[in-house]
């Protein structure tokens, strides 16, 4: 770097620390305004209108299935026909007493599948005493190289492809909730609709990408295939061409371009709650070493699902914890990934408007919690992780994320990502009153160009504290560092203002 180069960014610096210092004062609502952020409130089970479920019954106890506890003896097969008995019935409570069950302990091992909505599998505790599903062998991934694919030893979905059913014919403002479309012949009220974009065009891509220093030629993900955005609604009402949302829209819709809703047709209301998922990963991880590092014990997947959740669990030596990907308004809580360090904690690939709420990561996973693919709307709220690790935002074109009040490490290189599907994430990341916890860290980027990963674009950063950090100057908005904003979660305040308070399992 030259002397003048040296003499700007450290310009840079100063300014940018003289602006954090000069707007320190700020309420929630002068910055919601001055940076046109989306309402995040409606993230979450219900869109935080309501407290998760207590589902009563009817009741299907594995041990009535022919599950035994702690007899080292696969209870697989057992712990699928209860869960098929009560897919049966239309749903209910699929019930694992105390005791240890076994998912494995078999060269055949398979993954426990749920294909109907409506069943909450419940534990009596999550801890070593109460009830605990173990995964004792590994699982791998079809093709070998494929290191990320191993399944889940618990799935939840039907495989449901979505269809193409209208095009958006007029523009959508950020915050409005009326979509105009071709045709509705295809709709109903209270169906799941995507807002969805695939589209090449220069123009776009240039728009999209406005604020990177280097459009990178390795992106193939983004220069190939295009701009891609998928918003997951429900459907409130119908008149005429015009669909009404439940929830505004984040992502303005410019329908110059190839804007179409896109119907699918998820799983509801699916929990898990009180139970310990235990792996037999014990080893020293290794990031892409091999697939039993990436993924060998992989636990819960959940993909396209919706009004769902999962709490009071504990995710016990895995290579990777759980996923909640191409789903919507489903909440994790009170949930922790502990043990031995593996691969990943609990992330939203492709989701939208889902709330990671109390979460922490006492195992210090390789990627903590976060967002990937086409995520948007998303809430990482008063979530843990160690001060070794940062949260994950694993590329595919995340959007809109909002991570808020929480506690960890903030570094590059723990975020993820292939070269091909780099940037990390698109527009509209906010890390808000984070509390760093590693060591201090001077002229932070977000655009390094001496390296190939690591690239968000220009982030909202508000109340950062804890161990100091400076950011460097033109790669990110900057407002109270070193200090929290007084008023404290942005989500919170969000939540409080269209509702009134939070749901009670949130206060």
């Amino acid at each position: 770097m030259t002397p003048f180069h040296l003499m700007q960014k450290r310009l840079g610096l100063v300014v940018g620390l003289l602006i954090a210092m000069a707007v320190s004062g700020q309420t929630i609502s002068e910055i919601e305004s001055s940076q046109n952020l989306p309402d995040f409130s409606y993230a979450g089970y219900h869109r935080s209108e309501r407290p998760l479920p207590v589902v009563e019954g009817p009741i299907f106890n594995i041990v009535d299935f022919g599950a035994k506890p702690n007899d080292k003896k696969s209870d697989r097969a057992a712990i699928q026909a209860a869960i098929d008995a009560a897919a049966k019935h239309g749903g209910g409570v699929v019930l694992v007493p105390t005791g240890r069950f076994e998912l494995g302990e078999t060269s055949n091992a398979e993954p426990l599948l749920i294909t109907h909505g409506n069943i909450v599998v419940r534990g009596m505790g999550a801890g070593e005493k109460g009830s605990v599903l173990h995964m004792s062998e590994a699982l791998p991934p079809p093709p070998p190289m494929r290191l990320w694919a191993s399944p889940a030893a618990i799935q939840v979905g039907h495989g449901d492809k979505p269809k193409r059913v209208a095009a958006i014919t007029a523009n959508v403002a950020r915050g409005d909730r009326d979509v105009v479309v071709d045709r509705t012949s295809e709709l109903k009220v209270g169906d799941w609709i995507s807002l969805s974009l695939i589209d090449q065009s220069p123009d776009l891509l240039q728009s999209e990408l406005a604020g990177f220093q280097v459009i990178d030629k390795r992106w193939t993900n983004i220069n190939g295939v295009g701009i891609q955005v998928t918003e997951r609604h429900q459907i409130e009402s119908l008149n005429g061409r015009v669909i009404r949302l439940t929830v505004p829209v984040i992502k303005p819709i410019d329908a110059r371009y190839d804007w179409h809703v896109e119907r699918f047709e998820p799983l509801a209301e699916v929990g898990f709650e009180h139970l310990r998922f235990e792996g037999d990963w014990q080893e020293r991880f290794v990031h892409h070493r091999s697939w039993m590092d990436d993924g060998g014990y992989t636990m819960l997947s959940l993909h396209g699902v919706v009004n769902s959740w999962v709490r009071e669990c504990q995710f016990l030596n895995v290579n990777r914890a759980g996923s909640v990907s191409g789903s919507a308004q489903v909440t994790v809580l009170d949930t922790t990934v502990e043990g031995t360090p593996g691969h990943s904690a609990i992330n939203f690939p492709g989701s939208s408007f889902c709330l990671m709420a109390r979460v922490r990561d006492l195992a210090s996973q390789w990627h903590s919690v976060g967002v990937s693919s086409t995520s948007i709307g998303n809430v990482i709220w008063r979530c843990y992780w160690e001060s070794n690790t940062c949260f994950e935002s694993h590329a595919g074109q995340p959007r809109h994320t909002l991570i808020d009040s929480c506690i960890g490490g903030f570094m590059t290189g723990r975020a993820g990502g292939a070269s091909g599907s780099l940037p990390n994430h698109l527009e509209g990341l906010v890390l808000w009153n984070h509390f760093k916890t590693n060591e201090p860290l001077n002229d932070f980027p977000f655009e390094p160009l001496e390296q190939t990963y690591w690239r968000i674009l220009q982030p909202l950063i508000v109340g950062m504290h804890g161990t100091e950090i400076d950011f460097r100057a033109g790669q990110s908005t900057v407002i109270s560092l070193g200090e929290p904003i007084a008023e404290g979660s942005l989500y919170e305040y969000q939540v409080k203002q269209r509702l009134g308070d939070l749901p009670m399992d949130l206060r």
